[in-house]
């Protein structure tokens, strides 16, 4: 109050001047209060940034920031056209060489170059880590050749049967995709074991294609069918 009466009667200008004044005395000893209460064995960097946390105070100087919209506003419908509205289409472009780094399952198979030569076991070995639950092992009619085998145990026959009609549908869809250079044995061996084997036959081998189906099969819900281990507490 005591500023405020020593205002009246003088300009505009002074005024503003009498009242920045005042705020930044108020400012000052909040400063004051806040260091008299530190601790003597703080750091100077400690003291400054608690006087600065201290001399933060709340005063009632307006609104910032964003503010609810006026009727005239509303009834423009101004926002109609503005870019992050809830129609807006948002596209989200990957970088080129996101596959190199993203996972095998996210790619799809391509066609193989004329004189693509099979995985040697090394690259196959190094693309083996990169898939869940499968093994290299030789090609029953050569053995030089490599294949690549993945096997679950179900609970029955009927759920065997299940299991090899999605890894079915997820090989034919590659085989699409690679122009039919790709190929799944798939059995129901004793046991209720599934058994799928992936090779390439037009390399006489393993190709990086034969990895990326493997990849696609680990992502199939199989919880409905797998034999489900018993537990004894």
């Amino acid at each position: 109050m005591a500023a405020v009466r020593s205002a009246v009667g003088i300009s505009p200008s002074g005024l503003q001047q009498s009242l920045a004044l005042q705020a930044d005395r108020l400012s000052k000893r909040h400063q004051l209060r806040a260091a008299s209460a530190i601790p003597r064995n703080r750091t100077a960097l400690e003291r400054r940034s608690l006087v600065v946390r201290a001399s933060n105070e709340r005063f009632d100087i307006g609104d910032f920031g964003a503010r609810d919209p006026r009727a005239d506003e509303l009834e423009s419908q101004f926002g109609d056209k503005v870019l992050g509205n809830a129609d807006t289409e948002h596209r989200i472009l990957l970088p080129s060489g996101i596959t190199e780094v993203a996972g095998l399952s996210a790619r799809n198979c391509a066609p193989l170059p004329a004189g693509t030569q099979p995985l040697a076991e090394p690259g196959a070995r190094e693309l083996l880590k990169r898939v869940v639950g499968w093994k290299l092992v030789s090609d029953p009619s050569n053995p030089s050749a490599l294949r690549l085998r993945g096997e679950w145990r179900v609970r029955d026959e009927e759920s065997g049967q299940e299991l090899m009609r999605r890894v079915g549908v997820v090989v034919e869809g590659q085989q699409q995709q690679c122009g039919g250079s790709q190929q799944a044995d798939m059995s129901l061996e004793q046991g209720y074991v599934v058994r799928v084997d992936l090779h390439t036959p037009a390399i006489g081998g393993l190709s990086e294609n034969d990895f990326i189906i493997a990849a696609k099969v680990d992502i199939i819900k199989v919880s409905d069918l797998i034999k489900k281990a018993r537990f004894w507490a």
